[in-house]
């Protein structure tokens, strides 16, 4: 049975036992455990006082940062955190005659805050916990290599707010910083849940993030996997992937010299070679109006050569301005001569058959624009066989 004392009665166990102590200088083992039953003790940051120390339990104090920090001790049950500052004078006898360890800060957070933030510790604290490890980033975070290492395999980074850890925490190598540009977030799903809960309590949140392993740009390895997932979408049909495939084009297309350096490089532009992913408009066989599609690069072009071609071979509302992206599409060379003269007897036809002025003159300077681009072939290879085939195909269409 153990006995309940007062304050009183408390500080004059403890002052007896200090008193004792330093006239002997040594206690036994079983001294320690009769002391260990007087219920004299504080579990910090917690609701038992005036309670004993059990056998049966691991028995630390907390490091000295984080004895006077409010946020709440979430190491499992059979772990207990003693309070030195109640009663007076409990420190000495903790310490000094019950050999009780203090942990230093390192150890505290990677064996006894870091992994247990998870689903089994009650979600209220864990948000305290990881507020905290933000707002103290400074002092607790850049000053130990090992704790910020750690850190990057911890899910700390909010990203939705159920209530439930696992779907409301990612880790930050898991989720993307969306820097404010549509035309990244664009490239993603409305399930896809990556992207970070703004917190404006936190100072400097995305760039705390980003050295934890957070990304504000897709590499290699995420671009093979969101192209693979578009592939996906095409074959359930799924219309939530509309323009996607073009944004991802653009975006590639603008951050090509960064994604060129990432490893797995080759990997990512066999795939957007040889995968039919490119959203393209193109003619619609015996219909006069365009249909869409996902084309190969090698099945359809660009922007660039759309008054060349774009009766004949589907057309990518964008244009490819990074030379590099160019030649892996094989866009780097102009449209074959025959899809060229292709597209001009089908644009010459259809001049013959409109009466809409306006409509008229737009067909003229696709033709003229043509015709350009014959004279431009023919300063540049006068004696080439495209001549050769130009010649042959015009005398025997027109």
């Amino acid at each position: 049975m153990q006995i309940k004392f007062n304050s009183s009665q408390i500080d004059v166990i403890v002052d007896y036992i200090i008193d004792g102590y330093k006239r002997e200088k040594n206690v036994s083992e079983d001294l320690k455990r009769i002391i260990k039953n007087f219920c004299i003790f504080n579990e910090s940051k917690d609701n038992s006082s005036n309670t004993s120390l059990s056998n049966a339990t691991h028995d630390y104090l907390l490091p000295d940062e984080e004895e006077n920090n409010s946020i709440p001790i979430i190491t499992r049950s059979n772990v207990k955190f003693w309070d030195t500052k109640h009663p007076k004078n409990i420190q000495f006898i903790l310490e000094d005659i019950l050999g009780i360890t203090k942990l230093n800060q390192k150890m505290y957070w990677l064996e006894h805050v870091f992994p247990y933030l998870d689903g089994i510790t009650p979600i209220d604290k864990v948000n305290q916990v990881i507020l905290s490890i933000f707002n103290r980033w400074e002092s607790l975070i850049c000053s130990n290599v090992e704790i910020m290492n750690q850190l990057k395999n911890v899910k700390i980074i909010k990203v939705n707010n159920t209530g439930h850890f696992e779907n409301d925490y990612r880790k930050a190598c898991e989720i993307y910083t969306k820097c404010g540009q549509q035309n990244f977030t664009n490239l993603f799903f409305k399930d896809e849940i990556i992207f970070p809960i703004d917190n404006p309590s936190i100072q400097n949140y995305h760039g705390k993030m980003e050295l934890l392993g957070a990304k504000n740009i897709l590499t290699a390895n995420d671009l093979i996997d969101r192209i693979q997932l578009y592939l996906e979408k095409m074959d359930q049909h799924d219309k939530q992937l509309n323009k996607k495939p073009l944004f991802l084009l653009k975006f590639i297309d603008e951050h090509f010299t960064n994604i060129n350096n990432c490893d797995n490089g080759n990997q990512l532009f066999d795939l957007i070679r040889n995968e039919k992913w490119m959203l393209a408009s193109g003619p619609e066989k015996n219909v006069s109006s365009t249909t869409t599609s996902y084309q190969r690069p090698s099945e359809c072009y660009d922007k660039k050569y759309e008054q060349l071609v774009s009766h004949v071979i589907p057309i990518v509302d964008h244009e490819v301005k990074n030379q590099d992206l160019r030649m892996i599409l094989g866009w780097d060379k102009p449209p074959s001569i025959d899809l060229v003269i292709d597209e001009l007897l089908i644009i010459i036809e259809e001049y013959q058959c409109n009466s809409e002025f306006y409509k008229k003159r737009q067909i003229e300077k696709n033709i003229n624009d043509i015709y350009g681009h014959f004279n431009n072939i023919i300063k540049a290879s006068p004696e080439g066989c495209e001549i050769e085939t130009l010649k042959e195909k015009l005398n025997d269409e027109i």
